[in-house]
């Protein structure tokens, strides 16, 4: 229960407390936030002092009243000032835009790393999916013989190859969330990025939770008879395998790419020249809204 309370309180204090925190801080870390701050204090020094401040009438009045070269100084002042701050901030800027354009470039070929690996495992266990199901109706349709042998041997050699697939893709379910906290900061910054991120967990794991269908798993072919080992695929979980596979893979990819692309334009932007040399715009769109291609 301490701990409990405790995260709660943690909760509540990000939630309520952090936020105007952080916009409180932004007066008093950057150089623009600093001069609003001031004025802002000038204005209602009266509030908590007995001395009252000009006015911007006054101030004008009593520049006017001064000599030339009394002028020309309060003038220079401003200006170096002035320069002073715009060059600190500027500075300050670059700096960090060129430190949070690094963690994007990272974040971005985290996101391009799990991709293609959740893809390319995702693919050899639909494969291996495929080659039960056509398997089981080979045999059932034609019964044993060499071919359906042949196609019992092969499958059988495959079973090292899904165990090694299943491990990695259940991994990469794990991963997925690691890699959205260690750049949190970065993603959540930017929405098209955060939305696409988690709608490509939401498809990775759809495709691991339907990976478990069960296969019979041998050394070699000899040690169950092939009409036992047919009776014990489970055939409907591996057509069900293959029909998320194929509805949640280019979902996953495209989510992961928007994601991707939304954390590198904040670096290279996006001209018309991108626009105008993306293709197949129309198969594009009916794969991501269900409809079938003629």
């Amino acid at each position: 229960m301490e701990h409990k309370t405790r995260i709660l309180w943690a909760i509540r204090f990000t939630r309520y407390i952090l936020p105007p925190v952080i916009a409180l801080s932004y007066f008093f870390r950057s150089a623009i936030g600093l001069l609003f701050l001031s004025i802002f204090l000038y204005i209602y020094a009266s509030n908590f002092s007995d001395s009252k401040p000009w006015s911007l009438t006054d101030l004008v009045l009593w520049t006017d009243s001064l000599p030339s070269s009394d002028k020309l100084g309060i003038l220079q002042s401003v200006i170096t000032v002035c320069g002073f701050l715009f060059a600190f901030h500027t500075v300050s800027k670059n700096w960090k835009d060129q430190e949070l354009g690094k963690l994007r470039i990272q974040a971005s070929n985290d996101l391009d790393d799990l991709g293609s690996e959740a893809g390319r495992v995702s693919i050899d266990i639909k494969i291996i999916a495929e080659q039960a199901v056509t398997f089981v109706d080979k045999f059932k349709s034609t019964g044993k013989n060499r071919e359906t042998d042949f196609d019992y041997f092969y499958l059988v050699n495959q079973l090292p190859k899904l165990e090694e697939a299943r491990s990695i893709l259940a991994k990469l379910s794990s991963e997925c969330h690691r890699i959205g906290g260690r750049h949190h900061l970065v993603i959540s910054g930017i929405p098209l990025a955060k939305q696409g991120f988690e709608s490509a967990i939401k498809s990775l794991t759809a495709i691991c939770d339907a990976q478990y269908f069960r296969i019979p798993k041998l050394s070699n072919s000899s040690e169950l008879p092939i009409e036992e080992f047919c009776s014990n695929i489970q055939y409907k979980k591996c057509q069900d395998y293959i029909a998320v596979h194929d509805e949640h893979y280019d979902l996953m990819n495209g989510y992961l790419g928007g994601a991707r692309g939304a954390l590198l334009s904040q670096i290279t932007g996006i001209s018309l020249r991108t626009i105008l040399s993306l293709k197949n715009w129309d198969e594009i769109e009916k794969k991501f809204s269900g409809t079938k291609t003629q």
